[in-house]
């Protein structure tokens, strides 16, 4: 799979194309009248399609595609690859509308109901975890169907492929079979990479080139 080289890379893409999303939401908040909130889920939703529509979606979905195939034990053909889901259920894209999920309940709750309204609140937050808990996985799952993947082509295909391969061959290397540690797995994950060099460049870009606009 990618290295750190490449998932700091794509972290780094990621706030670039962040920044034109802001851009775009920026200038849509001075032509039209629009509630924050509504602001929030339009710059949501433009960051989603700009994705469907990048080169990013199609290996995405590739590499579900290859790891679905590794995990149901067929081969690592063009063929067998193919006709695999584009889905996969611990992908980072259903950790993130569950992230998402609970903080648009929090938010709803500040925002909609009334300090005074104490037991309202509760009810309020009990129902919207409840429904995050129980769906977020299925709400993950369209997500990646309709924005984070995309059917891919023969070269994203192979590129998939061949990084399958090559953890294949690590696994086999791996004689002793040594479980990693909770730290090497969650490095391994690439949130931590991919997310500093997200934030470190929306910050550089935040700080001093997005304020003109």
């Amino acid at each position: 799979g990618a290295g750190t080289p490449g998932l700091i890379l794509t972290g780094v893409v990621f706030a670039l194309l962040a920044a034109v999303v802001r851009v775009t939401s920026l200038w849509i908040s001075k032509t039209f009248d629009m509630p924050a909130f509504l602001l929030s889920i339009l710059e949501i939703f433009i960051f989603l399609l700009f994705l469907r529509l990048s080169p990013f979606a199609r290996i995405h979905a590739a590499e579900h595609k290859t790891i679905n195939a590794i995990e149901r034990g067929l081969p690592l053909t063009l063929e067998a690859v193919k006709t695999q889901s584009s889905i996969h259920n611990r992908c980072g894209t259903n950790i993130f509308v569950f992230v998402l999920g609970i903080f648009t309940i929090l938010f709803l709750s500040t925002t909609l109901i009334d300090e005074k309204h104490v037991f309202l609140k509760f009810i309020f937050l009990l129902t919207g975890f409840l429904i995050v808990m129980t769906y977020w996985k299925k709400f993950g799952n369209l997500v990646q169907k309709y924005f984070t993947t995309a059917e891919p082509g023969e070269w994203e295909l192979k590129s998939g492929i061949q990084a399958g391969e090559e953890l294949l061959m690590l696994h086999k290397r791996d004689v002793k079979h040594v479980y990693p540690t909770f730290i090497t797995r969650v490095w391994n994950m690439g949130f931590i990479q991919l997310g500093l060099s997200f934030f470190l460049v929306m910050w550089f870009l935040e700080k001093y080139m997005l304020h003109f606009f």
